[in-house]
């Protein structure tokens, strides 16, 4: 996915989430400006009223008077090159591990603490997993915006899911759109998807990647019993 795509899917994402932290009434900052020393802003959004948006207490007790959460927005594309390789050990391993990342870069997590912020890094993948811990929060926030809204809580949520899955798709849109326009100025002609797809490609039984060389289409590949089954493609 190229650069603007990403930023536009990040702002997208970013953009839904402060939405529903308005709903919910948690005093959200979009952007939050002076967190840390310098011009770092580890907060795409800033909640400021986070009770009822962390976890319970061991005896089940919500935390009085919790610190503001620092909402740090990321999308990661789980078949690209730099977390192939986390992808291929388990569902959901490469935006978990980038999670981690954004925690340590630069001891972001840890200055925030120490600036009486709580840092959570809401990592979904391109493919559409997201991390437990992004999936806790978003189960928290639909359910106090069922709150204020009165409203069912699994209908705020799957409402949420749809709007994320729409965002994602659009993004893949766009990408695929660019991918073409490239292909065909190369070749001299007119590619759409479906003729990519259609080209040969080589793929040896237990294989986890193949390209389609005119396009540079990556496909990851399940095989199961040496039959072909395509789940993802990504570019």
């Amino acid at each position: 996915m190229a650069g603007g795509d990403h930023v536009a899917l990040h702002n997208s994402l970013r953009d839904l989430v402060f939405d529903y932290c308005q709903r919910a009434q948690v005093r959200p900052v979009l952007e939050a400006p002076g967190l840390l020393n310098g011009q770092r802003r580890p907060a795409d959004v800033l909640v400021r009223s986070a009770t009822g948006l962390v976890p319970r207490l061991p005896d089940g007790a919500q935390p009085h008077n919790p610190p503001p959460l620092a909402l740090d927005i990321a999308v990661v594309n789980a078949l690209g090159d730099t977390h192939w390789d986390a992808t291929r050990q388990a569902a959901g391993a490469a935006c978990l591990a980038y999670a981690q990342r954004k925690r340590a870069h630069n001891r972001t997590a840890g200055l925030c603490e120490a600036a009486g912020v709580r840092y959570l890094p809401l990592v979904w993948e391109a493919q559409g997993g997201s991390t437990p811990e992004t999936r806790a929060f978003v189960h928290r926030l639909c359910g106090a915006v069922a709150v204020v809204e009165g409203l069912d809580p699994g209908v705020v949520k799957s409402r949420f899911s749809d709007q994320v899955a729409v965002l994602l798709a659009r993004a893949s849109g766009r990408a695929i759109r660019r991918r073409q326009a490239v292909v065909g100025d190369r070749a001299g002609l007119p590619l759409d998807l479906g003729a990519a797809l259609a080209l040969p490609v080589a793929i040896q039984p237990g294989s986890i990647r193949a390209w389609f060389p005119a396009t540079g289409i990556r496909v990851l590949d399940r095989s199961f019993r040496n039959r072909w089954h395509i789940t993802w493609l990504a570019i």
